[in-house]
């Protein structure tokens, strides 16, 4: 049984009972019920993770690694670099997921927004997320007319009539699969792991050019391995690089920080943002500063180095400036 604490106080910490997997799920703050305690609420079922096959469009998952519900948009097979496997490049399972909003207003989830919209340009979905398979578990939802609450979930889906725990595909989402299918497939996955047990995953993808300005949609996340060390992220260091040598001032980003505590109860931290500059190519290069919660002694926690690529891997040359 899947159960999600709702509350009509805002607040931003998550706890967890033993037994079942919980979260904050947040209701508009009324004044005259600021102070109300939080309860848990029954919003499903939970079902047997899939082995070996992908879960379908419209399909209902909760994600247990940041706590949130929901929806399968689609599924691509994501080439993941993992620096303390000696194997390559290895194929996995990945999905672009419609996020449940109730459930991710919290500090450890963060989507950032481009701050200049373009006036041409790929439309990107608010409240989306990049998940690999095995953070995926399905779910039955307990009921309502629409098991999630996101602002594309009507225009993109209806209910099925047949199984609440997989929603009908409306065409306005073939549509827009179709369109977006050339970037989500020219994603790379990095992976890198460090001897503290902390470990760091980059996930970039081209979503375009307007005039002179390159645009990537990128995503960090850090995981706590270890079963019972705690980690305080202090802050970071990261800069991107073109081949030429010349550094690109990166404005807006919002990286895990500010005392940002990775424990065994709360091990996961996400952070998606923009990338606006003006060269077709690059290279990032950086790492995060941390400590040992009881320590005050620093250290560096690599971020993966990736490529910004402006060209899909597909071979489809960005059509963003066809008419620009």
């Amino acid at each position: 049984m899947l159960k999600m604490l709702s509350t009509v106080a805002r607040c931003t910490r998550r706890t967890h009972y033993p037994g079942s997997l919980n979260s904050w799920s947040l209701k508009r703050r009324r004044s005259s019920e600021a102070n109300q305690v939080p309860r848990l609420q029954e919003v499903g079922v939970l079902e047997k993770p899939l082995q070996g096959q992908t879960y379908q469009t419209g399909q209902c998952v909760f994600n247990k690694a940041l706590a949130y519900r929901g929806v399968v948009i689609m599924s691509w097979k994501a080439n993941v670099v993992d620096s303390s496997h000696t194997s390559g490049i290895k194929s996995t399972d990945y999905y672009q997921l419609l996020m449940d909003q109730r459930d991710v207003i919290h500090e450890r989830l963060i989507e950032a927004t481009p701050k200049e919209p373009w006036p041409r340009g790929r439309f990107l979905l608010a409240g989306i997320d990049h998940v690999c398979h095995d953070d995926l578990v399905p779910y039955t939802p307990s009921g309502g007319f629409l098991p999630i609450v996101n602002v594309n979930a009507r225009r993109l889906f209806k209910r099925n009539e047949n199984d609440r725990a997989r929603l009908v595909p409306k065409a306005t989402l073939a549509d827009w699969r179709t369109q977006h299918i050339p970037w989500l497939n020219s994603g790379q996955v990095h992976i890198e792991t460090t001897r503290d047990a902390l470990r760091v995953t980059a996930t970039c993808f081209y979503t375009g050019r307007h005039r002179l300005v390159h645009r990537w949609r990128c995503s960090l996340r850090i995981d706590n391995l270890s079963p019972s060390d705690s980690y305080v992220i202090q802050g970071h260091e990261w800069d991107v690089f073109s081949p030429s040598g010349r550094r690109h001032v990166v404005k807006g980003i919002s990286l895990p920080g500010n005392r940002t505590v990775l424990s065994p109860s709360a091990r996961t931290v996400q952070h998606t943002f923009y990338l606006d500059i003006t060269a077709p190519l690059a290279l990032t290069w950086g790492f995060f500063i941390v400590s040992r919660y009881s320590h005050t002694e620093m250290f560096r926690c690599k971020i993966p180095a990736f490529p910004l690529e402006s060209v899909l891997r597909t071979g489809v040359v960005d059509d963003l400036v066809k008419n620009t």
